[in-house]
């Protein structure tokens, strides 16, 4: 029987924001998702080309240098990708989690670029699978679950034999982005706003090492050192936080950032950051950051579940939303005034996201 012992953080209200200079290096992107850096090369997934509905993976060629060129690495032209969401790279193979038709790619990037050929699916029938983490010959794979609170699963594949091995550890509630230290396999937990820590050598006795309302749908995850980032998908802002600092003085910082940012990667003082909403990868310069102090007004949304309507509160200014399902098609659109009501009686049962002009995307269950 798996058991699960709490070690929370909790994240305050009252908190550190970091407001460091920042670039643009790509923009005009489709929904980047997943980062990777290898050596000098950004790699990143595009979830939807608008184009033709089908994903791609892409890189920045070289991130030092002074104008900078992107390429194609995986095209829509082989038909295969659909939602790709985490990447990672092992020795000259690029791994891909394909969230939409639960498939694990494989594609050897030493050979001369092929855009269009070289796909290998090495793992297929998972359910929604999204961060990737590497320990020894063991591919980690989260397992999204499909929205349903304890049916997401970490899976391994054995990358020397492509041997899939299911549910290494279930019970999850929607696992996303992953990043080890040591023997911890650190996991986010995108719906309850929590971050698992999961000691690999006893995967049933997992915690709850950091939890609280400042976290607002977390994905991707990046250790530096001792030194753990978390991408906000809904709240638009990075946790930082050091994973030596006792509880007890454990004292939240954020990077605020621009609409829906989902995975990250930070070197060289730099912290790149792709930004799903305005569809853009950001850098920021964390050697010129300075650090403010100062209160949060949160914006909420009631009630949720909902069956006929939505309201949200804590706006200051009336806001352009779009509601989106989880394939990323708009299914509604309009402006919500400060104090009335959303009506979504036109909505099927599902999940949702809506969206607002201010970069808060927030999550709706629809009864």
């Amino acid at each position: 029987m798996k058991k699960l012992y709490i070690l929370t953080i909790y994240l305050f209200l009252s908190t550190v924001y970091i407001h460091a200079q920042t670039t643009d290096v790509v923009t005009g992107a489709f929904d980047p998702t997943g980062l990777f850096l290898s050596g000098n090369e950004l790699y990143y997934s595009e979830v939807n080309n608008e184009a033709d509905g089908a994903g791609i993976i892409s890189k920045i060629d070289d991130i030092t240098a002074n104008t900078i060129t992107t390429s194609t690495v995986v095209s829509t032209a082989e038909g295969l990708l659909s939602q790709p969401w985490g990447i990672l790279i092992v020795g000259n193979d690029l791994y891909i989690a394909n969230f939409g038709d639960g498939i694990i790619y494989k594609k050897d990037i030493s050979a001369p670029n092929d855009p269009d050929n070289g796909l290998t699916p090495i793992a297929t029938g998972l359910d929604g699978p999204n961060g990737l983490a590497i320990k020894g010959d063991l591919l980690y794979i989260s397992e999204f679950g499909n929205n349903i609170p304890n049916a997401g699963k970490i899976s391994t594949l054995d990358i020397t034999t492509n041997t899939h091995t299911p549910d290494v550890i279930t019970g999850l509630t929607t696992p996303s982005g992953m990043v080890f230290n040591g023997d911890d396999l650190y996991v986010s937990n995108f719906d309850e706003d929590l971050i698992y820590k999961i000691d690999i050598n006893d995967p049933l006795n997992y915690q709850i090492a950091i939890s609280g309302s400042n976290l607002s749908e977390p994905d991707g995850l990046f250790l530096d050192g001792n030194t753990l980032y978390i991408a906000n998908y809904g709240g638009a802002k990075i946790s930082k936080t050091d994973i030596l600092t006792p509880v007890t003085s454990l004292e939240p910082s954020f990077i605020t950032t621009g609409d829906n940012p989902a995975f990250m990667v930070v070197t060289n003082n730099f912290m790149y950051i792709t930004e799903q909403a305005p569809d853009k990868i950001t850098k920021f310069d964390l050697s010129t950051a300075s650090v403010n102090d100062f209160n949060t007004s949160k914006i909420s949304m009631y009630p949720n579940p909902a069956k006929d309507f939505i309201n949200i509160s804590g706006l200051t200014t009336d806001q352009k939303y779009q509601i989106t399902n989880v394939l990323g098609k708009t299914v509604q659109m309009g402006e919500v005034l400060q104090g009335k009501n959303i009506d979504i009686n036109n909505l099927q049962k599902g999940v949702y996201f809506v969206k607002l002009d201010n970069g808060i995307s927030l999550k709706l269950l629809k009864d």
